[in-house]
């Protein structure tokens, strides 16, 4: 193996390898909201890339999300999928929910009492965790910014949540040191190249 892309492949098992590299995303949506005052505003925290009926599955979290008390007062939670109900509460035997509010966030908790075997045979990769409710008290665009604390499997591992941000960084790192590799090796080439020619 070339030296020069040791380091790329080396990143590369560092962000592929292994099962707590899965692509499991959480995002916020919409991510913002706004309207005339008085009027209720949703948000749904949605997962996706976790096993679609198989493993890894969720089987607790906790997230917080912060809000602009300016331009939004909190509603309410309501936990589960709107159209394929609450995935951590498959079989109806419920599960532990807790929601916090502080000044200018709200804690979202969930644990499901589902035994490993049926979260992972069961449960769909790609779903909604929680429906978000906000009152409209102020003009303008109030921002919501979701803050994963632990989001944990079946088998009571973590699961990875790459940020948008971490993941331009490996991205862009891995670019790099590719993009460094080629150039080092075109040098070579060329330098080799004027050695032969006698240049």
């Amino acid at each position: 193996m070339k030296r020069g892309l040791l380091p790329v492949v080396v990143l590369g098992c560092l962000v592929l390898g292994g099962h707590q590299a899965l692509a499991v995303t959480l995002e916020i949506v919409p991510s913002s909201l706004q309207g005339p005052l008085g009027t209720t505003r949703e948000a749904e925290i949605r997962i996706s890339g976790a096993g679609d009926l198989t493993a890894p599955s969720v089987a607790t979290f906790d997230l917080e999300v912060i809000f602009d008390t300016t331009v939004l007062s909190f509603g309410s939670a309501i936990y589960g999928d709107p159209a394929l109900g609450d995935q951590l509460d498959l079989l109806g035997l419920g599960s532990i929910t807790q929601t916090t509010l502080g000044v200018d966030v709200v804690n979202l908790f969930e644990l499901s009492l589902d035994s490993p075997d049926d979260l992972n045979q069961l449960q769909r990769g790609d779903f909604t965790l929680v429906t978000l409710t906000f009152d409209v008290i102020g003009a303008g665009v109030g921002r919501l910014r979701l803050e994963p604390r632990v989001l944990g499997d079946a088998a009571g591992r973590a699961l990875a949540v790459p940020e948008p941000a971490t993941v331009l960084l490996l991205a862009s790192s891995v670019a790099g040191l590719a993009g460094r590799s080629l150039w080092s090796r075109r040098r070579r080439l060329d330098a080799s190249t004027w050695l032969v020619s006698g240049g």
